[in-house]
């Protein structure tokens, strides 16, 4: 047996509680870094430059680095690339930037109902039923379509038009026979028309329905109710209008407002299902993109846009993949430099929110540490999303030079700072100074170079004041100036 004196007991005990306390700060330490709650789910879209101003492989090489350092990031899960759902998915859809403005009439409808204008009311939802219904397959949630028949037959028959009135609650009473009208929102007469279609329902009772198609297997949805796949027959489905959908195992999809007869007569529906996707392609190419999406990037690639106008793209976006975030970065050149933006929008209350622009440089020799800094932005702004950062409007670009017309008694300071004011929060075009560019590209701009007491000036004498004209010949171009000094 070994005995060890009293310092070496105490040096072991020390050395021991140091290990101790080392370990416990590193088991905090991991335990702060790992995520709380569910993996918020990631959707990137693909890093563009506006206006195309970039040559493409720049953006898609930080892009693709930038995904690879946010995958790292186990505080949030970056989802597959949205060709890679679309395969998944099979070409199929959940939504479609028709149905959400169908959905955003409907919920104007509901406004001005509530506001007392009931024509305007009647318009907003006889629209969104409209669309909803020439896009039957589209639709993911028809309760609102339900609603939106319900709250048009109130607004028909408040402004009067009875026979609209009832021919729309005819057709909610038909698509829930089981709902209860709201005694207090609903007149009387509303829901004595309501009770008589609902009797006529429950009275006819089911169809014998008999659903087949040129591809077996395919499913079948009544009133977004699945039913099963064909070849198939429905017993379940009352007297009246109803929306039958029937979706191939590859894509394809065909949609029909029908009309069941009741009392267990039979109906037979022998659908025809197209190519994969068929209904889904754009310009009749197949494997071609939504319109939705191919518009989403489009409108961001301009560099201009705002929550509003993106809203219905990102909110279909949302539906379809089942992206809790969306998040994008774009890129433009500003003098001898390339910005990145990133974005982020919450699908969950729609809220658009902007981070800090990094830098990079014409060689990208920085390329590492700007990557690290955008992939910091867009998962900060996906954990840590504050209501305080949402954005309206955003202009992307190099800034254009701003000048004031100068007052007699106005100082450089006051002009400068009156320009500087005059500028949107919500662009990159907020400096007051010329952005430096290379002098190949300015070479349409009038110049004047002072040295010492000599100047030169391009000028024209008028009406007795000496004026200093400068144009570029382009008003509208980002990089040139137009000036006016007068003395």
């Amino acid at each position: 047996m070994i005995l060890l004196n009293g310092h070496a007991r105490r040096g072991g005990l020390i050395s021991m509680w140091v290990f101790g306390v080392c370990f416990l700060t590193a088991a905090l330490a991991v335990a702060q870094d790992a995520p709380k709650g569910p993996t918020p789910k990631v959707l990137l879209l693909p890093t563009q430059s506006v206006n195309d101003s970039i040559s493409s492989i720049i953006p898609e090489r930080i892009g693709e680095q930038v995904e690879s350092t946010v995958k790292s990031d186990p505080k949030v899960e970056v989802m597959p690339t949205y060709e890679e759902i679309r395969k998944q998915l099979g070409g199929q859809g959940v939504a479609s930037a028709v149905i959400a403005e169908a959905e955003q009439l409907y919920t104007s409808g509901i406004g001005l109902l509530t506001a007392g204008e009931d024509q305007k009311a009647a318009e907003s939802f006889q629209r969104s039923v409209d669309l909803m219904e020439a896009n039957i397959a589209d639709i993911g949630n028809y309760d609102i379509l339900a609603d939106a028949l319900a709250n048009l037959a109130l607004a028909y028959h408040n402004s009067k038009f009875e026979v609209d009135a009832k021919k729309r609650m005819a057709q909610y009473a038909h698509i829930r026979p089981t709902a209860t009208l709201d005694t207090e929102k609903y007149p009387k007469e509303m829901q004595k028309i309501f009770a008589k279609e609902t009797k006529k329902v429950s009275k006819g009772g089911p169809g014998k329905l008999t659903i087949t198609s040129s591809v077996k297997g395919a499913k079948v949805f009544i009133d977004g109710v699945e039913k099963g796949v064909t070849p198939v027959t429905v017993e379940d489905v009352g007297f009246g209008h109803h929306y039958l959908v029937v979706r191939g195992p590859t894509g394809s999809v065909w949609a029909e407002k029908i009309r069941v007869k009741g009392r267990g007569k039979k109906q037979k529906f022998d659908v025809k299902l197209g190519a994969a996707g068929a209904q889904k392609e754009v310009a009749g190419k197949k494997g071609a993109l939504p319109a939705y999406y191919v518009d989403l990037n489009a409108t961001i690639k301009t560099g201009r846009f705002s929550s509003t106008g993106l809203q219905p793209y990102t909110s279909e976006l949302a539906k379809e993949t089942g992206a809790q975030y969306i998040a994008w970065v774009i890129m433009y050149k500003d003098g001898r430099k390339y910005s990145a933006v990133p974005f982020v929008y919450r699908a969950e209350d729609g809220l658009f929110v902007r981070g800090e622009t990094s830098q990079f440089n014409i060689e990208l020799s920085n390329l590492r540490k700007g990557v690290a800094s955008l992939s910091h932005e867009i998962v900060d702004m996906v954990v840590n999303t504050s209501d305080d950062a949402a954005i309206t409007d955003v202009e992307l670009g190099p800034a254009p030079v701003v000048v004031a017309a100068a007052s007699p008694s106005a100082t450089p300071t006051e002009t400068n700072a009156a320009a500087s004011n005059s500028q949107s929060p919500y662009t990159d075009s907020t400096i007051t100074k010329k952005a430096e560019v290379p002098p190949s590209e300015e070479t349409s701009t009038w110049t004047y170079v002072a040295a010492g007491g000599a100047v030169l000036l391009v000028g024209a004498l008028i009406a007795g004041g000496i004026y200093l004209l400068s144009d570029d010949g382009n008003p509208d171009r980002a990089n040139g100036f137009d000036t006016v000094v007068s003395w």
